[in-house]
């Protein structure tokens, strides 16, 4: 608490925050910037140069025209001004009236805006106002109604944050989008609770976009969903949904689409719980959910549904999604009434109890499902019983977790084409003879050995070497290739035993299978120098060389983001 130093700020907010607010915040001839340079929070008065609160930038902001930009360094700004109601951001919440207001501070983890004890939420968007905020945490707000941490009727955009630890007596615990439109990027949402439903509720008429977001650990104080409810049109992006819990007989604990349209795109739902009710994962009673390239799993129902349940007119699109570890006494994937789950290139496996209960679940074809009780799925390609053979949940690069396909596994190859360009880590798919089944695409691990030469490696004299491909990973390798090439040695001519050698001693290998072998063979090698004795026989080189095709041996991505 107490002032800053104004000199400091100055220096700090014309560097960092002016490079960190760019992407969106876009300068303007009429915006003005706003140093706030107190934590505490005063009766309003005129935003100074030297003597400004968060509040009093705010009213200012919202009186000027054009985009403006109100800078916070590290440290926690408390809302005191009791006061709900009020829609001028003179007591209780900050509204934002008019125009984009961006609020930007040093980061989630070191500015923090609280309005703990204030008994109002942190920040009321109206209809027409648009609120940036980037690089802070929005926590502790406490209200009697929807939206514990931010209500909106405007527009909304999260960059870097944090929305964390709010409460709310009505939905929204976190987020309350009553119209308008949200976007959010690169945060949190957790630790939110609600008496209604899910940290993030957005109503009918919403445009809602969460991209490389965290919604976890959030609950309702009683009934309601945990992490997400959507009527409105919502997409999400490499998001992890999961720890949500649902309340008191109510389904949903990772998300409800209550109706609208929901796209769900190489994203994990995982963890959640339902523990009074069904649907650990999601509960679609009506309304379109699109998900691809996605991981369900280790969700937990009381009843139906561990991973997915739908009802009513619900229509629910899987393709290319893992289901797999979900806990509940009825089927994981489950379909009532008229809904319709429609299963593309997909896995159901290592649930508890049923895998599938419901004629409305549907095949297009490609499908990998344990046991007998996926019995509607019997599209072309289909493989109905076996163990899908799936590791852990883990980091298996990529954002968020993943099941790996371990090896002998029949989701190998099992999808055939027209999957999506990517699987749900970003790696290139498919790597061998077609696709896989489910979130995840097997990687090849390529490695190549060479034998043979004369004893003696005369200079001058010709050498038959033997050179050997083997894929040891659990995945194919479509298009791999092999350059021959090596100090001191100048290649005559090559065969290999599939695929064709350019007289440069690049080599199209094809495709190699998992646990397979292809040889490629340069009978004639002419030795200008006796190579070192290491070189002569069983020599193990890795495939890592530019002339090795990328669909050959993916790079690995980045391990999950946790905050």
């Amino acid at each position: 608490m107490g002032t800053m130093p104004r000199r400091c700020r100055r220096v700090w907010s014309a560097g960092v925050i002016a490079a960190a607010i760019a992407a969106v915040a876009p300068a303007s001839a009429t915006a003005a910037d706003f140093t706030v340079t107190t934590f505490a929070d005063p009766p309003p008065g005129a935003c100074a140069p030297a003597d400004c609160s968060l509040r009093e930038a705010v009213i200012a902001a919202n009186a000027a025209a054009g985009p403006d930009r109100i800078v916070l360094g590290a440290g926690s700004y408390s809302l005191t001004i009791a006061g709900a109601g009020e829609d001028a951001a003179g007591t209780g919440d900050l509204d934002v009236t008019l125009d984009r207001v961006s609020v930007v501070g040093a980061g989630a983890g070191a500015t923090t805006i609280t309005a703990q004890g204030l008994s109002d939420r942190v920040f009321d968007v109206l209809a027409g106002g648009q609120l940036v905020v980037g690089g802070a945490t929005v926590r502790g707000g406490q209200v009697t109604g929807e939206g514990g941490g931010v209500r909106t009727a405007g527009t909304l955009i999260v960059r870097d944050a944090a929305i964390r630890e709010n409460r709310s007596s009505g939905a929204g615990s976190g987020v309350f989008a009553a119209a308008g439109h949200v976007d959010i990027s690169d945060s949190v949402i957790d630790a939110n609770t609600s008496g209604g439903d899910a940290a993030l509720h957005a109503e009918g008429g919403t445009t809602t976009t969460l991209t490389r977001v965290d919604v976890t650990g959030n609950k309702p104080t009683g009934s309601g969903t945990g992490g997400i409810e959507n009527s409105g049109t919502m997409t999400l992006t490499e998001v992890n949904v999961s720890g949500n819990t649902a309340g008191t007989n109510s389904g949903g604990g990772g998300i409800r689409n209550q109706s609208g349209a929901l796209a769900i795109t190489r994203s994990t739902i995982s963890g959640n719980r339902a523990p009074t009710s069904d649907s650990g994962a999601l509960f679609a009673p009506a309304g379109v959910v699109t998900m691809r390239s996605v991981t369900i799993s280790g969700n937990e129902a009381a009843s139906n549904g561990g991973a997915v349940r739908t009802q009513g007119t619900a229509l629910v699109h899987l393709d290319a999604v893992t289901i797999a570890g979900n806990t509940s006494p009825g089927a994981s994937v489950i379909a009532f009434g008229d809904s319709r789950i429609y299963v593309r290139g997909s896995v159901i496996g290592d649930n508890s109890a049923t895998q599938c209960q419901g004629d409305g679940i549907v095949s297009l074809g490609g499908n990998v499902a344990e046991g007998g009780t996926c019995a509607t799925l019997t599209g072309a390609g289909d493989i109905l019983g076996p163990d899908p053979r799936l590791g852990p949940l883990a980091g298996n690069g990529g954002r968020t977790l993943t099941h790996a396909l371990l090896a002998g596994s029949p989701a190998l190859d099992a999808a055939g084409a027209g999957c999506a360009s990517v699987d749900q880590r970003g790696i290139a798919r498919p790597l061998g003879a077609a696709c896989d089944a489910g979130a995840v695409e097997a990687r090849p691990d390529l490695q190549a050995s060479f034998t043979g030469g004369p004893a003696d490696f005369a200079p001058g004299t010709p050498a038959q070497l033997t050179v050997r491909v083997t894929n040891a990973g659990t995945g194919g390798a479509g298009g791999a290739g092999l350059t021959l090439r090596a100090a001191g040695l100048e290649l005559l001519s090559a065969t290999p035993s599939q695929g064709t050698c350019a007289t440069a001693g690049t080599c199209a290998l094809g495709l190699i299978p998992p646990a397979g072998r292809r040889r490629s063979r340069s009978p004639l090698a002419r030795l200008r120098r006796v190579p070192p004795p290491s070189a002569r026989t069983q020599r193990r080189w890795p495939i890592g060389s530019p002339a090795t095709t990328p669909r050959a041996r993916p790079s690995p991505s980045s391990p999950p983001h946790r905050r």
